[in-house]
């Protein structure tokens, strides 16, 4: 995940740990929204909220996930979301993974996904 993942990014705040995103996926379209499917640009979105709650200058600018403890995937957000990504207060210690958990909401704030117990690793 980079900088060029943030393609639909349109609004960002940072405070304490977490990252508070907006995001639109102007490639979203009517057959989508009427299913229960999730594109990988949405998945990817809230991954990036993550990367940017840890927002660290000397840290590596690319993270793959290492893993995800739990995804709950109640209804499609629409063609925009909410994304908040923060970090646990327990960080592993080998200093280049972390971990955090995800929520995704539509424009009504009604959570749509849920991504717990999550580890981002940098790309080398």
């Amino acid at each position: 995940m980079d900088s060029a993942a943030l393609h639909g990014l349109d609004q960002l705040g940072r405070r304490n740990g977490s990252a508070l995103t907006h995001f639109v996926f102007p490639e979203t379209g009517e057959r989508e929204l009427s299913s229960s499917a999730v594109s990988a640009s949405i998945i990817e979105a809230a991954l990036q909220s993550l990367v940017l709650a840890r927002a660290n200058a000397d840290a590596p600018a690319k993270f793959v996930p290492s893993s995800i403890g739990a995804t709950r995937i109640h209804n499609h957000p629409g063609p925009s979301a909410w994304c908040q990504g923060a970090l646990d207060d327990e960080q592993p210690s080998d200093g280049g993974t972390f971990r955090g958990h995800v929520r995704v909401t539509d424009e009504d704030g009604n959570v749509c996904i849920e991504l717990d117990d999550v580890m981002l690793a940098p790309l080398d």
